[in-house]
């Protein structure tokens, strides 16, 4: 029955994907609508064919951007680049803006379209890979209504991901077909798919991790003579680099984006962590976005239990992981696509090539721990897993990724437009002020720096009036502490220091952190660190402004609660803002008010 029922699978994934639609944009959809509308009512860094550039590394521009408060927060490295190399989903982007720019839901129909066309195509590659039809059927369900996809089809700015994992399934598919049946057209097409996949976005790199399996595997003869086989392919990326370096993509000063190469130090100290929490997001219940924007007292939690699912996974399932050469194939796909991910901080929407192998794993142990497993001429493990361990483990992975998924896909597919609401009503205030162009706003208090950094390029794409600067000082988990020391300066304190999550390491390297007494000067204010931690971290900062507080140009916000409150220049004398909830758990405190 499973089996008859596997058509319907592309088809039941996108219906349970459809809370993604909605009225929301989020964050980086906006710096997108500016660029391709040629906007410039807010600061961004972006110019050209390609909008996905946030910071381009020239101290100018990210001071501009620091000054306006649009991106990049005031203690951003100056020599801070974020740009990505994304022409082919820039253009698809475009023509959402050119066809339907007044309705945002009609491009998150667009997005899911394409997740219906890589559910199908995924479908077809278990059809063609896996020889055993209960396995094929079965891992194509859970694929469909794996729950990460909610991550993937709720924000606009990542449909670049699917898209590439479009065209990387396709070059995998093409590829098979040619080295298999001998297929004269899919040579071609293989290597184009590649391609497509690339200039879509930097998850196409990942192609390779399922290229080079397919020729580790099923090639035959000398590993050279295997490789030969990936010829075309590399003509292809070598193409594309060219391509991407002369666009002047890349990252430099991050402490979250990690170049493997320029970037290899931190880049290696980096990847156990995260490829054991992408991996355990992967196979387990845990969702890998928490160990970036979850409770940081939480985070061995989170490290832990991955490494205890990913460890009982490989023991239960260790006959099924080396059953036969598909499921080698898997498995090397897998631990191959996980390297490129590393270099990004960890979150579900990467995964969506890490589980295409995943799910069929995941489906060979269930089948596997539901009949006795096949046994094999050279087993160097013993007997087959037995026992309370085995059929517990086995229950809990069918909850786990069948059971639960098809309830959670829903609500994670619509949790950005909670998160669109719940920033709405945040700064819902802000309609109150008079002459709103001229203040200069200092916001106390954030789960994320993001929650406010978007603020300006938001008004911008919404035809908001827009204040003229600016400030935050997110206090995720850490209370802040203000007290006024003369008519123009503020001193603040944050609980366990400033910038000492991982968000905040997206805009400086934890190891280049603002030294004691550094300042950075910005319009009407400048920011100077007057205390440090014993392992110096900045605790302590001295806001100057440069008229009294007084001024009617100054707004000061307070988060409380769900949403900012003004603050009047009297109650700065002595101030203190409660911590801001993690994200997470933020939107849900908010979605129930």
């Amino acid at each position: 029955m499973l089996e008859r029922w596997v058509v319907l699978a592309p088809l039941v994934g996108v219906l349970l994907a459809l809370p993604a639609i909605g009225s929301q944009r989020l964050f980086d959809d906006h710096v997108l609508e500016l660029v391709a509308r040629g906007s410039t009512e807010a600061a961004t860094p972006a110019s050209g064919i390609d909008l996905f550039q946030f910071a381009n590394g020239r101290a100018s521009d990210n001071l501009a951007l620091m000054a306006e408060g649009s991106l990049l927060p005031w203690w951003t490295d100056p020599a801070l680049k974020i740009t990505f190399y994304r022409p082919l989903s820039s253009l698809l982007h475009r023509l959402d803006y050119a066809a339907w720019p007044g309705h945002p839901e009609l491009m998150y129909v667009h997005t899911l379209l394409w997740f219906g066309l890589l559910l199908a195509l995924v479908v077809r590659l278990y059809a063609r890979l896996e020889a055993r039809p209960a396995v094929a059927s079965l891992a194509a369900w859970l694929f469909a209504v794996n729950d990460a996809h909610g991550t993937l089809v709720g924000w606009l700015s990542n449909r670049n991901a699917l898209v590439s994992a479009v065209g990387a399934v396709a070059a995998l598919l093409t590829h098979a077909r040619a080295r298999r049946d001998g297929h004269g057209w899919s040579r071609l097409w293989a290597p184009l798919w590649l391609g497509f996949s690339l200039l879509a976005g930097e998850l196409g790199v990942s192609t390779w991790a399922l290229l080079l399996s397919y020729a580790l595997v099923f090639e035959a003869g000398p590993l050279l003579r295997r490789l030969r086989s990936l010829w075309p392919f590399a003509l292809v990326t070598l193409g594309w680099g060219v391509l991407y370096v002369e666009s002047g993509a890349g990252t430099h000063a991050s402490g979250v984006y990690l170049h493997p190469l320029s970037d290899l130090p931190a880049f290696a100290a980096e990847f156990p962590r995260r490829a054991l929490v992408l991996l355990g997001a992967a196979f387990g219940p845990v969702p890998s976005d928490l160990s970036f924007l979850g409770p940081l007292r939480l985070m061995p939690l989170w490290l832990g239990v991955a490494g205890a699912w990913v460890g009982v996974f490989l023991w239960v399932a260790r006959r099924e992981l080396i059953a036969d050469r598909v499921a080698r194939f898997w498995s090397i796909a897998i631990g191959l696509c996980v390297v490129p991910l590393a270099a990004s901080f960890p979150s579900d929407r990467l995964l969506v090539l890490v589980n295409v192998g995943a799910m069929a794993l995941v489906a060979r142990a269930l089948i596997g721990l539901a009949s006795r497993p096949l046994p094999l001429a050279a087993e160097p493990w013993g007997a087959a897993p037995s026992g309370a361990l085995a059929r517990g483990f086995g229950w809990a992975l069918f909850v786990v990724h069948a059971l639960l998924p098809p309830l959670l896909l829903p609500v994670r597919a619509h949790q950005m437009q909670e998160l669109g609401y719940a920033t709405e009503h945040a700064f819902a205030g802000l309609e109150r002020i008079d002459e709103l162009e001229r203040k200069t706003l200092i916001v106390l208090g954030a789960p994320a720096d993001f929650f406010v950094s978007y603020l300006q390029a938001s008004r911008a794409a919404r035809g908001l009036a827009r204040p003229e600067h600016v400030y935050w000082f997110a206090n995720p988990e850490a209370g802040l502490e203000l007290r006024l020391t003369s008519e123009r300066t503020l001193s603040m304190q944050r609980d366990g220091g400033f910038f000492v999550t991982p968000p905040e390491a997206l805009y400086r390297k934890p190891s280049a952190p603002l030294a004691l007494n550094a300042r950075v000067s910005l319009p009407e204010l400048s920011v100077s660190v007057s205390r440090v931690t014993t392992a110096g971290v900045p605790e302590a900062v001295e806001l100057s402004f440069d008229e009294p507080l007084t001024d009617d140009r100054f707004v000061f916000l307070a988060l409380r609660g769900c949403a900012y409150e003004r603050i009047a220049p009297g109650d700065l004398q002595r101030l203190e803002v409660a911590s801001a909830l993690p994200l997470a758990a933020f939107l849900s405190s908010c979605h129930e008010k």
